[in-house]
């Protein structure tokens, strides 16, 4: 008589617990979408798989100088990232910076540490990704996320372009985690532009 093969409970209870994961990060999701409407003509969000990307951009009154200390300074960096959980500098040196950025809640904790560039002469703050972990559900992890801050002159004043791009492991899980980060995304931009109008208009 043909042994029967019994799923181990070990498996079947792991996966209820992702099933689960995957409902309650769409839950964290559906309860962030007045965010997303109420700054969706700002900025540009596109999603391909496990790729997205972002743009947008605001005028302030300043010089590209004035704005560059804002944007690359660390202490500012950590007064309009105040959605991290933490921000710390690790390492700086002339013109660059190491910086980690940890993100935890009750589902999840990551990390992300980044490399940070001024390049004065062409007013940009550049940035990439050097490494990043997680603990917890089992979220997407980044595998690369590279973006700048670009100043354009205006008459009056000066046009702050931000754009990242980001590249995430595929995962079940991944539809609702482009979802968050979009909200995420609409979210910054509005932490930047306040902070940034805060300094000088």
């Amino acid at each position: 008589m043909p042994r029967r093969h019994r799923t181990s409970p070990n498996i079947t209870a792991t996966a209820a617990a992702l099933r689960c994961a995957a409902v309650l990060l769409s839950l964290a999701v559906a309860a962030l979408p007045s965010a997303v409407a109420a700054a969706e003509s700002t900025y540009d969000f596109a999603s391909d798989g496990p790729r997205y990307s972002f743009v947008f951009r605001f005028d302030v009154k300043a010089t590209p100088d004035e704005a560059l200390e804002v944007l690359y300074g660390f202490q500012h960096l950590k007064r309009f990232s105040r959605r991290a959980s933490d921000v710390a500098l690790l390492d700086e040196g002339e013109d660059w910076q190491t910086v980690r950025f940890t993100y935890s809640t009750w589902l999840w904790s990551m990390h992300t540490t980044f490399h940070r560039e001024l390049d004065r002469p062409n007013r940009r703050v550049r940035f990439h990704m050097t490494e990043a972990g997680r603990t917890g559900l089992p979220v997407p992890l980044p595998t690369g996320s590279s973006g700048e801050y670009q100043l354009e002159p205006l008459p009056d004043g000066v046009r702050i372009v931000y754009r990242q791009s980001v590249d995430n492991r595929d995962s079940f899980m991944l539809g609702p985690w482009i979802a968050l980060a979009r909200s995420e995304a609409v979210l910054f931009s509005r932490d930047l532009e306040a902070y940034v109008r805060s300094q000088f208009d």
